[in-house]
């Protein structure tokens, strides 16, 4: 019973630990320097819209690498973390390649859905914004750009056994309409936005005459609309549309810094991210640093590994419980720190979900060694610790929000996760039990080489059979005896009970067969 309250109370220290971690807020530490008093601080179209230069405060995320689900969730806290700084300016730095197109959407939907009088939201593209990440760039109102920045070529493309395949017309047709409301609700030219993903279209360019106050200027068409324009100006000459350059077919619009500036698609260029910061009148002093620190890009790289920690954790505790060694129960608390401090960070788990996790174990172990119930119990926190492992998986956001779009595929996301889990912790325990005799490892939990299942001398472990022994442990239905006079008297091996039965300590048992590096016992009658 101390081995059971030791391994509890070492789990729920695991818990406080990660509670602590997972709950504290990224600590702000601005990297941006205070603009020299000797550099120009004019306000230029770039800030148009914006607050009184005079105590700006603003917020820095940065969106890197691919574009996933890690990436919406990281969005959504710093969105909310910057509203509750009362931020009027937000800025997103982007370094990316592109990602998956459902994430992209989530986050140019947060960024749209943003109240009209709440922050401005302005991008800083240094390197390089490519597919959805050029999706996102735009979103927001203003999208600076280095000299060696980047941006477009927003094709959708799947990506299998190394081919690159477009996307359908159905998958396109979409994209296209969040790009033109991208482009409606702010600002930027529809058709060349558009063009960015209509490879299967050309993008004209019309030189439009003097109309009343509003001087000669052009105009870009998307094919799709051409129709519609040329009837809105039934006075032009179909003939003389231009094709632009990248706007022929089978062509994806994209732009380097100073094209996008040229063509009205950038806001302007900056020498780095402090020109930027000089520009929007943002100071040392008032900016809010929501980029990863270390502990939630620690948290990013283990979420990879979230399945295997947790199968680890699950697998240690196995063993803890049927050796009582006490090494397990500390690998255990480390893998379960891991798997907690990841998963807290990127508000996958919350404490409701760990303490279901910590009842499925207690249930378990009530069923082991307190109050035997022919597995009755076991099961059931079985049961329970799949659910709150299954929630683990997912946003604490959207747990329990059913009536969310994405909620089916979360869930199913989830217990693809926790079954995957599982599944290991079948196969790792398989594993171990086979090899442990062979390679004569645990001692204490299997039974030694010699009297192993899959021992290379069975006839050696089928010598035991017909032995009389002595429960050590009770059995329920596993545990340990200990061999009775004669050859090896004394000597302590791992067993179960035959058909699961539960028998006390202290009680005669006759080992009647071996498997899998166990012995096999019934109670031994007069």
């Amino acid at each position: 019973m101390t081995r059971v309250l030791t391994l509890l109370l070492l789990l729920w220290s695991v818990l406080v630990a990660a509670e602590v971690g997972g709950s504290a807020t990224p600590a702000s530490s601005p990297s941006a320097t205070a603009a020299k008093a000797s550099e120009p601080a004019a306000a230029s179209s770039a800030t148009a819209g914006l607050p009184s230069k005079a105590g700006i405060r603003a917020a820095y995320l940065k969106i890197e690498d691919t574009i996933d689900d890690m990436q919406v969730r990281y969005v959504e806290r710093t969105l909310k973390a910057a509203k509750e700084q009362g931020v009027q300016v937000i800025v997103t730095h982007i370094v990316s390649d592109g990602g998956y197109l459902h994430s992209a959407q989530e986050i140019v939907n947060k960024f749209l859905d943003l109240p009209k009088d709440g922050p401005r939201l302005v991008a800083f593209i240094d390197r390089k914004a490519w597919s959805a990440a050029a999706m996102i760039a735009y979103s927001n109102h203003e999208v600076h750009l280095t000299n060696s920045g980047l941006i477009g070529d927003i094709g959708v493309i799947f990506i299998k056994d190394d081919e690159i395949k477009y996307a359908p017309e159905k998958i396109e047709t979409a994209v296209r309409t969040m790009l033109r409301s991208i482009a409606q609700n702010r600002g930027w030219n529809e058709a060349k936005l558009v063009k960015m993903t209509a490879r299967n279209q050309e993008l004209y360019r019309f030189s439009m005459p003097t109309e009343g106050n509003k001087p000669a200027h052009y105009e870009w068409v998307i094919q799709d609309d051409l129709a519609t324009f040329l009837a809105q100006h039934p006075d032009l000459d179909p003939n003389a549309k231009l094709i632009v350059k990248n706007g022929e077919k089978d062509r994806l619009m994209s732009y380097t810094a100073r094209e996008a500036v040229e063509e009205g698609m950038a806001t302007g260029t900056v020498a780095s991210l402090d020109d930027l910061y000089a520009k929007l009148g943002v100071t040392k002093e008032s900016l809010v640093d929501l980029s990863r620190n270390t502990n939630e890009s620690v948290a990013w790289y283990l979420s990879g590994w979230a399945p295997l920690l947790a199968s680890l954790t699950i697998l240690f505790i196995i063993l803890e419980l049927k050796s009582g060694t006490g090494l397990f129960i500390i690998l255990a608390a480390c893998t379960g720190a891991a798997f907690l401090f990841c998963q807290f960070y990127l508000d996958m788990a919350n404490a409701f979900d760990v303490v279901l996790m910590l009842i499925g174990l207690a249930l378990v172990i009530v069923d082991l060694f307190v109050l035997p119930t022919g597995g009755l119990l076991a099961a059931c926190g079985a049961a329970v610790g799949l659910v709150g492992l299954t929630l683990s998986f997912m946003p604490n956001a959207t747990q329990f929000s059913f009536a969310a779009p994405e909620w089916g595929k979360l869930l199913v996301t989830a217990l693809g996760r926790s079954l995957l889990s599982v599944a290991v912790v079948a196969f790792g325990a398989v594993v171990l039990i086979s090899a442990a005799p062979r390679l004569g490892l645990f001692r204490r939990i299997a039974v030694q080489a010699e009297i192993g299942g899959t021992s290379d001398s069975p006839s050696i472990g089928s010598s035991l059979v017909g032995r009389t022994a002595t429960c050590r442990t009770a059995l329920h239905p596993g545990g340990f005896v200990v061999l009775g006079g004669g050859d090896r008297a004394g000597e302590e091996l791992s067993a179960s009970a035959e058909h699961g039965e539960h028998l006390p300590a202290g009680a005669q048992v006759e080992i009647v067969s071996t498997s899998l590096g166990e012995v096999i016992v019934r109670l031994k009658t007069a």
